[in-house]
C-alpha cells in the first residue's frame, strides 16, 4: 500500500479519463491523420504538465502552456513557408529555441518543461505543415483541445481531492527551481543550440522521415556535466529502444487490430503514474506511447520505432560529444 501512495495518481487519474475520451473522439470523429495525432499528442503533453507551477500559481503555467503551444505552432505553420537565401527560416528558429530550452532548463523545470513542449510543437507543424489540409484549422484545434483538457482534469482533480480516501495518494511533485547564474544559463544554452543544430543537420542528410527526434533527444540527454550527459545517454538509449521494441511487437502482432487505442491509452497513463519510480520507467513507457500513437492507422509499423531508435542515437552522440567539447573548453578557461 506504501508503494501505491507514493505514485503520481494526481496526476495518472485525471490523464487516464482525458486520454480515453480523445482517443475515442479521434476515432470516431472525422478527423484527418495530422488531427487525430495532433489531438492525442496535445492531450499527453498537457497531462504531464499538471502538478507543476509557476511562481507558485498553477493556473499561470497552464496559460502559458497554451500560449506557448499555440504561438508556436502558428509560428511554425508560418515559417514553413519562408526561406532566405534557400534556406528555410524553420532551421534558424529550431536552434534559437533550443538555446532558449537549454538556459531554463538550469533555471526552472516548470519553465524548462513548458518550453521544450512549444519547441516540439514548433518543429512539428513546421516540418509538416504541408500534409495538413488546412493548417490553420489544425492550429485552432490543438488550441482548442489543450484548453478542453486542462479544463476537464482541473475539474478531475478538484472532485478527486474532494474525496478524503483519495487525499494519501495526492502526490504532487515538487517543482525543481535552480536558479543559475545568467553565465551558467547562457553556457548551457549555447551547448544546447550547438547539440541541436548537430543533431537536426545530421538527420536531416541522413533523411529520417521524422527528424524531430533527433534534436528533441539531444534536449533531454543533454545536462550540465559529462558524468551526468553520459549516464544520461546510456540511459535514454537503452530504455528507448526497450519501448519503441515492446510496442513495435505489438502492432506487428496486432496491425490495426482495436485493442491498440487501448494500449496507447493504457501506456500514456502509465507513464505519467510510474514517474516516481524514475527517469527510466518513464521514458521506455514514453517511447512505447508513441510509437503507438504514431502507428495506429498507419502502415509504417517498423519504420516508426526504427526512426525513433536512430533519432534517439543521433540526439544523444551529439549531446554526448557537445559536453565534451564544451568540458575541454571549461577546463582550459579556467
Amino acid at each position: 500500500m506504501e508503494k501505491l501512495e507514493t505514485l503520481n495518481w494526481v496526476q495518472a487519474v485525471p490523464a487516464f479519463i482525458a486520454l480515453s475520451v480523445a482517443t475515442w473522439l479521434s476515432q470516431a470523429g472525422d478527423l484527418s491523420r495530422p488531427e487525430q495525432i495532433a489531438v492525442l499528442g496535445v492531450t499527453f503533453s498537457a497531462s504531464t504538465g499538471l502538478g507543476r507551477q509557476v511562481a507558485g500559481r498553477r493556473w499561470l503555467l497552464a496559460v502559458l502552456d497554451v500560449l506557448g503551444k499555440g504561438f508556436a505552432i502558428a509560428a511554425g505553420v508560418l515559417l514553413g513557408t519562408l526561406t532566405l537565401g534557400g534556406v528555410s527560416l524553420v532551421w534558424p528558429a529550431m536552434i534559437l529555441g533550443a538555446c532558449l530550452v537549454g538556459a531554463l532548463s538550469r533555471h526552472d523545470k516548470a519553465l524548462w518543461w513548458l518550453s521544450i513542449q512549444s519547441w516540439l510543437f514548433f518543429g512539428l507543424s513546421a516540418l509538416f505543415f504541408d500534409q495538413a489540409e488546412a493548417p490553420w484549422q489544425l492550429v485552432m484545434l490543438v488550441v482548442a483541445t489543450h484548453i478542453l483538457v486542462l479544463g476537464f482534469e482541473h475539474c478531475v482533480i478538484r472532485g478527486l481531492r474532494s474525496w478524503s480516501g483519495f487525499r494519501r495518494w495526492d502526490n504532487v511533485m515538487g517543482v525543481d527551481h535552480e536558479g543559475a547564474p545568467i553565465l551558467t544559463m547562457g553556457w548551457q544554452a549555447a551547448q544546447s543550440g550547438v547539440a541541436v543544430a548537430l543533431a537536426l543537420g545530421l538527420a536531416l542528410m541522413m533523411g529520417l522521415s521524422r527528424p524531430y527526434w533527433a534534436p528533441m533527444s539531444t534536449l533531454f540527454v543533454l545536462r550540465p556535466d559529462l558524468k551526468a550527459t553520459r549516464a544520461s545517454l546510456v540511459t535514454r538509449c537503452v530504455t528507448t529502444v526497450l519501448g519503441c521494441l515492446a510496442a513495435t511487437i505489438v502492432v506487428m502482432v496486432l496491425p490495426g487490430h482495436w485493442v491498440l487505442p487501448i494500449l496507447f491509452v493504457l501506456t500514456g497513463t502509465a507513464a505519467i503514474l510510474f514517474l516516481p519510480l524514475g527517469f527510466p520507467v518513464f521514458v521506455a513507457l514514453l517511447s512505447a506511447t508513441i510509437v503507438l500513437m504514431v502507428t495506429m492507422g498507419n502502415a509504417a509499423l517498423v519504420e516508426n520505432a526504427e526512426v525513433r531508435v536512430i533519432g534517439t542515437l543521433i540526439g544523444g552522440v551529439m549531446a554526448l560529444l557537445t559536453q565534451v567539447v564544451a568540458h575541454v573548453l571549461f577546463r582550459r578557461a579556467v
